[in-house]
């Protein structure tokens, strides 16, 4: 991954981001000065806000401040929250335990080791998972996980684009790679959220532009009309 380009993508994702916001709704927003999600050493013992979920015994048992420093939800959550106990509980309905385990794991350890925490695995999420957990990280206003979410997912577009180029029948063989992403395409859009339906229009019109094209330059434009930021760093 192209770090400079990507740091700069998010830049201009956290300005499309906070654009449905008033102004003075940004000045207690999380921010992109975060470069990097690191690990760190807070203990579970620590823990001063439990998060639970609907269906789940267990709550989450997590840090006010790592909460704060990702999430405008939990911020918001947090400073209304009028309990005078050493533990603060905020619940939030019926949420994917899974999903919810990974976002959790992320806060503290970053994509690829929550992802092994979480799914067993160190190979890249199926694009169908990530989309879950992008629409996780829009429900809970974390537009930094949005962002990489969003990254990943492309990334395997991308991808799938790729593995095609040394066909000659290469529209036959894009559309076969990207068919599996018509249906993150489609719940996406089915969402309801902002950056859901609108990474879920792109996605649409990227495979709907890319029937036309018959060559590679074709199948390269059509994913550069949709995603000319992001194209050109990932194909």
């Amino acid at each position: 991954m192209n770090h400079a380009a990507y740091l700069k993508g998010q830049k201009a994702f956290f300005r499309r981001y906070y654009q449905r916001l008033p102004d003075s709704s940004n000045l207690l927003m999380v921010d992109d000065r975060l470069e990097a999600v690191k690990p760190t050493l807070y203990l579970r013992s620590t823990a001063d806000t439990h998060v639970s979920i609907k269906g789940v015994n267990d709550p989450w048992a997590l840090h006010a401040e790592v909460l704060h420093k990702y999430s405008n939800f939990f911020r918001r959550a947090l400073s209304e929250n009028s309990e005078d106990t050493p533990i603060k509980n905020i619940s939030l309905g019926s949420v994917d335990a899974k999903m919810m385990s990974f976002v959790a794991s992320w806060m503290y350890y970053g994509w690829d080791r929550a992802t092994s925490k979480t799914f067993g695995s160190k190979e890249c999420l199926p694009a169908a998972t990530m989309a879950k957990i992008f629409l996780l990280a829009d429900h809970l206003d974390m537009p930094l996980l949005c962002y990489e979410s969003r990254c990943r997912i492309l990334q395997e577009l991308a991808r799938a684009v790729a593995s095609a180029r040394r066909h000659l029948a290469i529209n036959h063989c894009v559309l076969k790679q990207v068919y599996p992403f018509q249906q993150v395409g489609k719940v996406l859009r089915d969402s309801g959220t902002v950056q859901g339906d609108q990474l879920g229009r792109e996605i649409e019109n990227f495979i709907q532009n890319v029937k036309g094209a018959h060559n590679w330059f074709g199948v390269t434009k059509a994913f550069l009309a949709v995603f000319p930021k992001e194209g050109k760093w990932m194909l």
